[in-house]
């Protein structure tokens, strides 16, 4: 398909679009295999059950300040969308409460803090006891979109989020106080 197309009796528009290489060892970048894959994902905008038409740009602002960056910008931002969790119980709702910004970096660039306690919450305590580390996708209003490592950390109450973290600033025009983290991956690899 195309950037936009209708099935059925709705009409869809490209959201986002991201190239998964799967080179084996030894392949040099640049050429492609039969492995490589690109995942698209299309929005129903309007048609049967949608009461509203939606324009994308507005509902992209009411997540995450995207009108403030260059074009490039988005459609490589628009790809931590499609970040997959390690399993479906790995992406949590949470609420702004959860979270602070902090401005100095602490030596460790991209990486932020969560409370022990929390880990211990999400994941249970036998799998809290075992990692050190997230790697995670967060996603909300009042924090726009943010990436990188979450380390654990004793003596905190929220969650830490370092200015390098941060990959599109909180939205302009919504002030919901949702956020949803995708865990991508723990350290050491609890699998």
């Amino acid at each position: 398909p195309g950037e936009k197309f209708t099935f059925g009796e709705r009409n869809f528009s490209l959201l986002a679009r991201k190239f998964h290489r799967n080179a084996k060892k030894g392949q040099r970048c640049g050429f492609t295999s039969s492995n490589d894959r690109i995942e698209l994902l299309y929005v129903a905008t309007n048609g049967s059950g949608i009461q509203v038409e939606w324009d994308i740009q507005e509902e992209l602002e009411k997540i995450a300040d995207f009108a403030s960056l260059r074009p490039i910008k988005v459609i490589a931002r628009l790809q931590l969308l499609l970040t997959p969790a390690v399993k479906p119980s790995n992406v949590i709702w949470s609420t702004i409460n959860s979270f602070s910004f902090i401005e100095k970096e602490c030596g460790h660039e991209g990486c932020g803090y969560i409370p022990e306690d929390m880990l211990e919450e999400w994941l249970g305590r036998k799998m809290a006891k075992r990692i050190d580390s997230l790697q995670v996708r967060i996603v909300g209003p009042y924090i726009g979109i943010s990436k990188g490592m979450l380390l654990k950390k004793r003596g905190i109450q929220r969650i830490q989020i370092p200015p390098s973290m941060r990959k599109v600033n909180p939205s302009r025009s919504n002030k919901e106080n949702w956020v949803v983290i995708v865990i991508k991956g723990t350290f050491p690899n609890s699998n």
